[in-house]
């Protein structure tokens, strides 16, 4: 479902994401001009343009907001419970629909980074995991939702995204069932005769040695 969306960058320049946008559209086969409502705001906190988003929503009829990132919030220690309802809170405000991007500990990506008070307030969480295939120019992503409230489940989607060493994202497509096996959780993996069969029917007649190469075995 299509809907006016404004993306709020908190992380990066502006020509940055304007390059990056223009990559998006080309892989999604759109004009690289097509626009998007954007509020650039680096090196500011949500908190100093709460007022202007909310301005932007109203004018505008935006539908959903998302937030790069929600550690740059500027509501103050995210390990603590009342910056992290603050956020929220500040996000709920709006009354529209809202999606925020978050981090997890250097040590440990099963959950996010802070209180427990970001996974409370959120009605849908969902971890992003990658892997990087042995050409380092495609990498894996893998989509697992870890909590829905209103909403069936899902299996873990597993996307390819291929890279040109210039100028970024070039390609968008669903991996292959032979590709990213650290990403499929234990009950999606094949085995690795399954794999084999898999690269062979999708690449045809290859050596030992090139389907070692594809199954990322030296």
């Amino acid at each position: 479902h299509q809907t006016p969306t404004l993306f709020v960058n908190l992380e990066r320049s502006a020509s940055s994401l304007s390059r990056r946008l223009a990559q998006v559209n080309a892989t999604l086969g759109l004009p690289r001009t097509r626009p998007l409502w954007v509020n650039n705001a680096r090196g500011k906190t949500l908190a100093d343009i709460a007022d202007e988003l909310r301005r932007m929503v109203k004018n505008n009829g935006i539908r959903c907001v998302g937030v790069d990132s929600i550690s740059r919030a500027g509501q103050g220690d995210l390990n603590e419970n009342q910056p992290a309802n603050r956020i929220v809170d500040m996000l709920n405000s709006l009354g529209i629909a809202w999606f925020g991007l978050a981090h997890t500990p250097r040590q440990d990506d099963s959950h996010i980074f802070g209180s427990v008070h970001f996974e409370a307030g959120a009605d849908l969480m969902v971890q992003c995991s990658t892997e990087k295939a042995a050409d380092e120019l495609t990498i894996g992503v893998g989509l697992t939702i870890t909590k829905k409230n209103d909403i069936p489940s899902y299996p873990t989607q597993l996307l390819a995204l291929g890279f040109d060493r210039d100028y970024g994202l070039e390609t968008l497509r669903a991996a292959l069932p032979h590709e990213f096996p650290s990403l499929r959780a234990d009950t999606q993996a094949p085995s690795l005769r399954q794999r084999c069969i898999d690269i062979l029917a999708d690449m045809g007649s290859l050596t030992a040695t090139e389907i070692a190469d594809e199954l990322r075995m030296k």
